[in-house]
């Protein structure tokens, strides 16, 4: 483990070996399913385009939060498989540690050691960390430190997490100056709609994403995910999920 907390893939993951070798079988078999399927060919024609010409020449970093543990679960697998697509398509260098995948519910033994030891069939490691995703590595991102080379294309992978992160999220790129951003989480929109149409909704969070997107930015597309039901994938999977392209008020 280095000094940030993630996890240096070892050429052995020792004692964990059969339980990360177990969600390494697994998340490729999602991978597969996720290839074959209507889903991703629907996500490959009419939503992937939109990313890889928001991605030419920027770096693109993609941090992901949330996935929940691989072992037993078919849609953290499915949701892994999505994220591996999508941040390949996009050209994410995970050598230099461009994408990164933070959850505390993940277990030592099994998710972070699989995850850090993903086989070249899957892309190879992740960096990842059994902790929350922090504004502090949203604004290091955004800071683009670890490169001089063109501006940041940054990614947020938060399926199914609450409006708090995302609001989060949208309050870090405030300062995102020349930089992009692109939001897979719950449909703002649908936030926007319950929190303005039932004075009393108290959901967690929400109210605060509200005033994140009053006061720092606006969602200048939200594409909603195909239907992964109605493309015969796992119920629950990509469900009220949507794709968001971020602008800034001060970069507007």
């Amino acid at each position: 483990m280095d000094g940030d907390g993630f996890v240096v893939p070892e050429d052995e993951v020792g004692r964990g070996g059969e339980l990360a070798a177990l969600v390494h079988g697994r998340v490729q078999s999602a991978v597969d399913e996720l290839r074959r399927s209507d889903f991703w060919h629907v996500f490959a024609e009419d939503i992937l385009p939109r990313v890889q010409e928001l991605a030419e020449d920027r770096r693109v970093v993609v941090l992901a939060a949330g996935l929940g543990r691989m072992v037993g679960s078919r849609v953290a697998q499915l949701q892994l498989a999505l994220l591996l697509q999508l941040a390949d398509a996009l050209g994410a260098d995970r050598e230099a540690g461009d994408v990164k995948v933070f959850d505390p519910a993940f277990d030592e033994g099994s998710d972070v050691a699989a995850l850090a030891s993903l086989p070249d069939e899957l892309g190879g490691p992740l960096e990842v960390a059994a902790a929350c995703l922090t504004s502090a590595e949203l604004e290091d991102a955004l800071a683009n430190s670890a490169s001089g080379d063109g501006n940041v294309l940054l990614i947020c992978y938060l399926p199914h997490t609450d409006a708090e992160l995302t609001a989060q999220v949208l309050t870090a790129l405030e300062t995102a100056g020349e930089n992009a951003a692109v939001i897979v989480a719950n449909s703002i929109t649908d936030h926007v709609e319950l929190v303005e149409a039932v004075a009393t909704y108290k959901r967690k969070g929400s109210e605060t994403l509200v005033r994140a997107l009053r006061e720092a930015c606006v969602v200048a597309d939200e594409v909603p995910l195909p239907e992964a039901e109605a493309h015969a994938l796992c119920v629950g999977a990509f469900n009220g999920l949507a794709l968001h392209v971020v602008a800034c008020a001060n970069a507007m």
